[in-house]
């Protein structure tokens, strides 16, 4: 729980800019902009088995999907996401999107995110992000965070297990403790949100 407010955290798909950060909220939530070029791939379809998340969309337009309804949110929408509910999002059309993002609680997803942000940054992913081991590896080390959306999560876990070997032998890990520590890229004044 080390991200603090005015913070920026990036790598080449997304730009962080922590509102409320979990060194504040003593690891109970983090609030974010979130800042994505038109380009980006979004996220896959996942869910998180005890977070709950919310997107509310700033700028630009997102192709969301939640639950099986797929819908385009525009500016000052609001997509709320229970524990255990598959979503993803992207943006959508030409124009870079920025998001307000909270999640609670905020310690554990601030760790997983961390380790995405660095993988990207040291190029240890594909355009797509990362593989199949290095997703294995960490979904052995977050099953509180993240599950795909799709193959039951029993079965994953047990994937998980089966490969681990593998890809700690290939070098893989579910979480890197550099990442943990990498500090932030800048420190800036937050921007207002717009009413």
């Amino acid at each position: 729980m080390t991200m603090r407010a005015g913070e920026v955290y990036e790598h080449p798909y997304e730009r962080l800019v922590v509102r409320l950060g979990t060194a504040e909220s003593g690891g109970r939530e983090l609030v974010a902009d979130l800042y994505v070029p038109a380009n980006s791939p979004g996220v896959p379809r996942h869910f998180h088995p005890e977070m709950t998340e919310s997107i509310t969309v700033i700028g630009g337009k997102v192709d969301t999907w939640l639950a099986g309804q797929q819908k385009v949110l525009e500016p000052g929408e609001r997509l709320h996401i229970p524990p255990k509910t598959p979503h993803s999002w992207r943006p959508s059309g030409d124009e870079d999107v920025r998001l307000l993002i909270e999640v609670r609680p905020g310690a554990r997803f601030e760790e997983m995110w961390r380790q995405f942000m660095g993988l990207f940054q040291d190029g240890k992913v594909g355009s797509k992000g990362p593989g199949f081991l290095q997703i294995m590896m960490m979904a052995r080390e977050f099953p509180d965070v993240m599950a795909i959306s799709g193959p039951p999560v029993f079965l994953q876990r047990a994937l998980a297990a089966l490969v681990a070997p593998i890809g700690r032998w290939r070098g893989y890990e579910g979480r890197y403790q550099e990442y943990l520590t990498r500090g932030p890229s800048e420190v800036v004044e937050l921007e207002p949100l717009p009413r």
